[in-house]
């Protein structure tokens, strides 16, 4: 089935007498319109979702980071005593 058809079944459903009916093309624009919102909100949600994912990954980074300072502090004092122990 054509894309006409498809449109003219749709809009024929919504009562409109025939293809040709100006009236469509104020529809058509309106659905348009509504479809380019859904996308736009759908965008946003998925820049929110990479901001998030963004942001989880540098407090992944960060407390991996934590760790890793946390650990050498550990192996500092670590190695401290056991000059202690030995003198």
């Amino acid at each position: 089935m054509n894309i006409e058809k498809k449109i003219w079944k749709k809009y024929q459903s919504k009562g409109f007498p025939h293809i040709s009916d100006p009236m469509i093309i104020d529809e058509i624009i309106s659905d348009i319109d509504e479809v380019k919102q859904e996308i736009a909100d759908k965008i946003a949600g998925l820049k929110t979702d990479i901001n998030r994912i963004r942001c989880d990954a540098l407090n992944t980074k960060q407390d991996y980071f934590d760790a890793c300072n946390i650990a050498e502090g550990r192996n500092k004092v670590i190695e401290e005593i056991l000059k202690l122990i030995k003198n």
